[in-house]
């Protein structure tokens, strides 16, 4: 790596991680010449904030990549409702910074981008089909007749009868998953910290929840699971490793009018950067004292206040990624 150059050939890429530009777009890369010594992370199903400390170990200025992946989002189904991201915010050492957008589309594990960009699909229009509802007639069925005949071949739509032929013969659905990565260059100066914050709106996966009569644990945990039942449902979702206590607590809560909402964060490329995070801690909001959450994560958390839970954890290497549950039910 040349100081005050980014990594922009190496093959090899929310938390951030140390990145690099390659042939196909952004790519994780080992790093171990920055260090992250501090990351606090701040969860509620309304908001995630994050605050990091940075620190170039070596005796020379490093530019680097930074790249901050989503989670990947399929199509909407009609079961859940799917938030969209808003209001990605970036400041270094208290100063803004615009970061760039990279979107890809994939299908089956395949990169499909160039496909859907071949048929006259924009960026925009890419992540417009999976993160709006309703733009997917219209704007497929406006592609030319052979290329949207090889995008239904490969699978990456479907097209169907619209049972509404007085409004538009066919209807089309996109079969991709979306993923975009905010990303920027970033300059690190020998031996001193830099602080990272960035904050945004997560894309929450909402939907109304009724405990079935009778149902064991075992059956609550396998229906937070679902996937196996159906393909469009949630395909990261597992139980939350919700416990017994937490499940008896739930069905007293019965009949349940609130939601459950499931918020996805990519914890792993935090082992890009040099060594472990040295201190970290996970901070858990709920929106009210009576709220529930739930996630797979080591440790016991503290209870700071009504609302709050917090985990700590000292040269801490992240073994998977989060996903909380927060199930609400208002004020007492």
């Amino acid at each position: 790596m040349m100081a005050l150059l980014a990594i922009s050939s190496l093959p090899s890429l929310a938390n951030d991680g140390s990145a690099g530009m390659a042939a196909g777009g952004i790519v994780f890369i080992k790093n171990d010449d920055i260090a992250m010594e501090r990351e606090v992370l701040r969860i509620s199903a309304r908001k995630v904030n994050v605050d990091y400390v940075f620190r170039n170990l070596s005796d020379r200025a490093i530019t680097q990549m930074v790249a901050f992946p989503m989670p990947d989002r399929p199509w909407y189904h009609s079961s859940e409702t799917i938030g969209v991201l808003k209001h990605f915010q970036v400041m270094v050492d208290g100063i803004s910074v615009q970061p760039r957008l990279e979107v890809k589309a994939f299908f089956k594990g395949r990169d499909v981008t160039a496909a859907l960009r071949a048929a006259g699909l924009s960026d925009e229009r890419i992540v417009s089909l999976i993160e709006v509802r309703g733009d997917n007639g219209a704007a497929l069925t406006a592609i030319e007749g052979r290329r949207l005949q090889n995008l239904e071949k490969a699978g990456v739509i479907v097209i169907e009868p619209s049972g509404n032929p007085g409004f538009t013969d066919v209807f089309a659905t996109v079969q991709y998953v979306l993923r975009k990565t905010y990303y920027w260059n970033q300059d690190f100066p020998p031996g001193k910290p830099v602080t990272i914050s960035h904050q945004y709106t997560p894309a929450v996966w909402r939907y109304h929840f009724a405990f079935p009569e009778n149902a064991s644990a075992d059956a609550f945990r396998a229906s937070l699971r679902a996937k196996e039942r159906d393909p469009y449902v949630n395909p990261y979702r597992d139980d939350g490793c919700i416990d017994n206590a937490s499940i008896r607590y739930l069905r007293g809560k019965q009949p349940y009018t609130g939601g459950v909402y499931y918020v996805r964060y990519i914890l792993k490329t935090a082992r890009t950067w040099a060594g472990s995070i040295g201190e970290f801690e996970l901070h858990l909001e709920k929106d009210n004292p009576n709220d529930l959450i739930s996630l797979c994560f080591p440790g016991k958390p503290e209870r700071v206040d009504a609302k709050t839970l917090v985990f700590r954890a000292k040269n801490f290497v992240p073994e998977k990624d989060l996903g909380v549950y927060f199930f609400m039910f208002g004020p007492s």
